[in-house]
């Protein structure tokens, strides 16, 4: 593990305010479980054939990018031999 120390600023339920050190912003964190359900839901409705071929376009770019988000924490957490807390949404 990294012995950097991220400073917690508030919680609301499943999300904090965390400062990152060398950030000038704080982040927002997200519990993964609930991030992994948002990644499910854009997924979704990027595969919606009911809506128009503009709004698919936008919501397949916002699934895309959520992926990434995620797979970038499943790569961190397999490297440091952490178990997921959720069964990957990127994988089935």
């Amino acid at each position: 593990m990294n012995d950097r120390q991220v400073q917690l600023i508030a919680v609301k339920g499943n999300t904090a305010a965390v400062q990152i050190p060398g950030r000038h912003y704080p982040a927002i964190a997200l519990a993964a479980d609930a991030f992994a359900e948002l990644v499910k839901d854009a997924k979704r409705v990027a595969m919606d054939p009911g809506s128009n071929f503009e709004r698919r376009d936008e919501a397949v770019y916002l699934s895309e990018r959520l992926s990434r988000i995620l797979a970038a924490y499943e790569t961190m957490m397999r490297e440091q031999g952490l178990k997921l807390p959720y069964d990957s949404p990127l994988h089935g």
